[in-house]
């Protein structure tokens, strides 16, 4: 999934990996102000993990309606 959304974005070598650093935000192009601290890169496998365990209903350990789940899941790609 991570090669289709990228294609064109950054080096090929890179698609696919987790971030090594924190030298990356998301700035307006127009007036160059920070938008988006992405979280630190320290953290991505572990939230990785979690997410992929919430969308394959591991947790939590109660009922989440797989609409509700599918959405949650888009949404945190998206942020």
């Amino acid at each position: 999934m991570h090669a289709i959304v990228a294609i064109g974005t950054m080096n090929d070598s890179d698609v696919g990996k987790l971030r090594q650093n924190n030298e990356i935000n998301v700035v307006d192009n127009n007036i160059g102000n920070i938008l988006h601290h992405p979280p630190n890169f320290e953290e991505l496998p572990d939230r990785l993990e979690d997410l992929c365990n919430f969308a394959n209903g591991n947790s939590p350990d109660y009922f989440v309606h797989p609409i509700i789940r599918a959405n949650i899941v888009h949404l945190t790609i998206l942020l």
